[in-house]
């Protein structure tokens, strides 16, 4: 029954516990040809217990090993963990769990620390599975919300079973609201203490959203970023070379609006695969790190406190002597780190001097942020923002200009015939000179991509953009999204608590300012000649 409703399922993947497969029990027993499966199963011989996850031939599963010495059939838990891929890129890691009733707390600690050992790897983790919480020891029932903690997990299964409990979790590190729980009809009889749940995952911003289907990614994807990418941190190495590898011969057959999304889709997938998101959370400072901080050592830090808190709870020995490590191992990669960091804004000084008065600005340690006070009161974050928008937006006119293109070509045309310019084209000459001239400036617009990316890529990039510009240049609009700017307001003099003490910095995105520095030299030829 297994395998006629996985067949006739809309759902992508499937993760079951208590599957009671052992050896004798074939692949093809279970999924239809094409169907990717990973097993767990009972290596004791018990029919109850096992986990599997299973992938219709859109996925791929690729199965990760254990982390640690830790043999799971050796264990009395089963667990399945596989990363998941779209057409071979990575979407989420995906962990199926079953641990039996009154398990024993070493099982379960087991358990946790393979899933914050998988934590510590990847961003994107989900987890299912059945952990019995309601019958394991009092200190399990604690440490679990430690657990939830040091993960970042989001529990959203909220559907209880026959006896009012529920026993199946459904945890994630998405964003509050990506994950939808709810009841769903069974692939095969119920089990009323474990009702079939339906999983919908949507997709962040780290996953790609195109497919053959254009209305759907047209309504999925969205060109402009509201988070930030800490390039700092990139692997550049493994960044450019996927961007040189990118195929764009899908976007010559793509109107405007779709080319532009395409692009923008495409770029952010491969950002999002090679450079860390930036994680800044104004009210707590102790989760502010130094610009030279890797992933490595943020990792350590959180192992460190992990360590400490579980020697706390066992004051083992061993405990202590593995905090101890992760203590002195810290210390080492943080003074690499600041090293290495130091050495390279001391290179860089004549060409980065922004660096330098970072580097500085950073050893001072001051984390008191700029206030904006409006009739004796501080404003929040939230208000600053608005008033400012409501200051620089009453210092410009609203009116729209009046373009009238018959009467300028008319008085062009009586005062001089040179006067006219024409410009039907450009080539990719013109777009690759307006990149290399671009400033290798770290600065981002509203899409959230430098131009020293562009610059440095322009070769692999020229092609699609001139595809854009010319698209721009045939139908003779500019797109919305390239008329949208970060505002960012830049004090007048010396530092002020009053908005009227500042003027506003408009910042495009960095495509807009290529085709525009394209357009101008074209034309500003035309009418010095």
């Amino acid at each position: 029954m297994f395998y006629e409703g996985v067949s006739i399922s809309e759902a992508n993947l499937f993760a079951i516990t208590e599957t009671g497969c052992n050896d004798s029990v074939h692949d093809s027993e279970l999924i239809p040809p094409g169907y990717h499966i990973i097993r767990c199963d009972r290596a004791d011989g018990r029919k109850q217990g096992g986990a599997c996850l299973v992938a219709t031939p859109r996925f791929e599963l690729r199965r990760m090993a254990i982390p640690g010495d830790v043999i799971i059939d050796n264990q009395v838990f089963e667990l399945v963990s596989a990363t998941v891929y779209l057409h071979n890129r990575f979407l989420f890691l995906c962990c199926v769990i079953y641990i039996p009733p009154n398990s024993k707390e070493n099982d379960y600690m087991i358990m946790f620390k393979i899933i914050e050992d998988y934590c510590n790897i990847y961003r994107d983790v989900l987890v299912l599975g059945d952990f019995n919480l309601h019958f394991c020891p009092v200190n399990i029932t604690h440490y679990y919300e430690c657990f939830r903690s040091y993960c970042g997990f989001i529990q959203s299964n909220d559907i209880i079973n026959s006896s009012g409990r529920c026993l199946d979790l459904v945890l994630s590190t998405q964003y509050e609201g990506s994950v939808c729980v709810k009841a769903a009809a069974p692939l095969i009889p119920p089990d009323p203490y474990h009702p079939a749940l339906e999983v919908q995952v949507r997709l962040g911003s780290s996953f790609p959203t195109l497919s053959g289907n254009l209305p759907n990614f047209r309504r999925a994807a969205k060109p402009l970023r509201s988070a930030q990418w800490n390039f700092n941190k990139a692997d550049f190495l493994g960044l450019y070379m996927s961007i040189a590898a990118i195929d764009w011969s899908e976007i010559r057959n793509l109107d405007l609006e779709s080319s532009l999304l395409y692009f923008y889709n495409t770029i952010n997938t491969v950002l999002d695969d090679y450079v860390p998101k930036k994680k800044r959370n104004p009210g707590s400072p102790m989760y502010i790190y130094p610009e030279w901080y890797t992933s490595e050592i943020i990792s350590e830090i959180k192992q460190k406190a992990y360590l400490l808190k579980r020697y706390k709870h066992t004051k083992s020995p061993s405990d202590y002597s593995k905090y101890s490590e992760c203590r002195a191992r810290l210390k080492k990669y943080i003074k690499h780190a600041h090293e290495k960091y130091r050495d390279r804004v001391q290179h860089h000084l004549s060409r980065e001097p922004k660096a330098f008065w970072n580097y500085i600005k950073s050893k001072r340690g001051n984390r008191q942020p700029r206030t904006i006070v409006k009739n004796g009161e501080v404003l929040m974050e939230e208000e600053c923002a608005g008033e400012f928008a409501r200051f620089f937006q009453s210092v410009y006119k609203a009116e729209q200009p009046l373009l009238d293109v018959d009467a300028s070509v008319a008085g062009a045309a009586t005062v001089c015939e040179g006067a006219r310019v024409h410009l039907d084209c450009l080539n990719l000459d013109d777009v690759r000179g307006a990149l290399q001239r671009l400033k290798p400036k770290t600065s981002v617009g509203p899409d959230g991509i430098p131009p020293f990316l562009f610059r440095d890529c322009r070769e692999v990039l020229a092609e699609p953009l001139l595809h854009i510009y010319n698209l721009c240049l045939k139908s003779a609009v500019f797109p919305e999204t390239w008329k949208l700017t970060r505002v960012v307001p830049i004090p007048k003099g010396k530092m002020s608590s009053n908005v009227e003490g500042y003027r506003p910095v408009a910042i495009l995105s960095t495509p807009a300012k290529v085709l525009e520095a394209a357009v101008h030299k074209r034309l500003y030829a035309q009418v010095s000649a």
